[in-house]
């Protein structure tokens, strides 16, 4: 478990620490990878009095599981970058040298950066049975874009309630609380244990994405009294706004994770593995077709398949 893997990694640092101490640089610090000691070493000296906290980063202690299986073999392991926030780590660059299966030799440039979680909020409304989702919006540095609309992302506290900046805007513009009883895990239900979710740019980082979905009802009234907040566009002093989107405008989003919370929740939907109707929010029950096809305008001349 993760308990006994992260002990079984500060005994080998501390192994490793107490063993070479003042032999080389970095002071020797190795982890357990497939029961032989991988060197880590530091791009930067002052880094490596850091190595105990790399060892408490999810990110990393989840990679070192990962790669723990035979199918790699690591010789050694760079650190090239290293970010805290406050007391912890939140980001570490690696160069890793390595061997596939065949024994072919790999040198990759590794970014980890841990779990995240996204909510894919449905909304249906009462009087019409119109469905919008709710996507949040900020400025985007890498990408230099300042209003890029994106599937609201966040973390799960203890309690497994969806919690964040865009969870608080959530719940103060439309008065949703994203309780864990009213959550519905679509990685889970699509990939179960083979993935732990939506995988970004697999070829340099670990992003991982669970999506989860949280559905809900509004009456028109109080849908078209939150849209002017969910303009979707940044105003003065605004860092985050809330966009409320037509369900079937969503593939439209650039964001590659509202489009994979969308191709989610519409297999799961097809494959009648997602309930579409029956299904209870606070009290509610969710009556109707909840795809994203029975929402579609229908074009002179054109038919909508469902």
């Amino acid at each position: 478990d993760d308990s006994h893997h992260r002990i079984m990694l500060k005994m080998m640092s501390r192994s490793a620490d107490g063993q070479k101490r003042g032999a080389g640089e970095g002071g020797g610090h190795t982890v357990e990878i497939n029961e032989r000691a991988v060197v880590v070493s530091f791009d930067d000296k002052e880094w490596s009095r850091h190595f105990d906290k790399m060892l408490e980063f999810k990110g990393f202690t989840d990679w070192i599981k990962r790669v723990n299986d035979k199918t790699f073999t690591i010789e050694k392991i760079t650190v090239q970058s290293l970010d805290m926030t406050g007391p912890r780590v939140s980001l570490v660059k690696l160069k890793v040298d390595a061997q596939d299966s065949f024994g072919n030799p790999l040198t990759s440039s590794v970014v980890l950066k841990g779990p995240s979680v996204g909510v894919f909020v449905v909304i249906t409304c009462d009087e019409d049975k119109k469905q919008y989702v709710v996507l949040s919006v900020e400025n985007r540095m890498a990408i230099g874009r300042n209003s890029v609309p994106e599937l609201p992302t966040g973390f799960l506290e203890d309690s497994g309630d969806f919690a964040g900046r865009t969870a608080v805007l959530i719940e103060e513009v439309l008065g949703l609380r994203l309780s864990h009883k009213d959550l519905t895990d679509l990685t889970d239900m699509s990939f179960g244990r083979n993935f732990e979710g939506v995988h970004g740019v697999g070829g340099e980082t670990d992003d991982a994405l669970r999506i989860l979905l949280f559905r809900s009802r509004m009456s028109r009234k109080a849908l078209d009294h939150a849209e002017p907040q969910c303009t979707g566009v940044l105003e003065h002093g605004d860092s985050l706004k809330l966009m409320l989107m037509p369900i079937y405008e969503m593939w439209r989003s650039p964001d590659s994770k509202a489009l994979s919370a969308m191709c989610l929740f519409e297999n799961l939907v097809a494959r009648r593995e997602l309930a579409v109707s029956g299904v209870t929010v606070g009290g509610k029950e969710l009556a109707g077709n909840c795809g994203i096809a029975s929402d579609v305008p229908k074009l002179p001349g054109s038919t909508v398949k469902r």
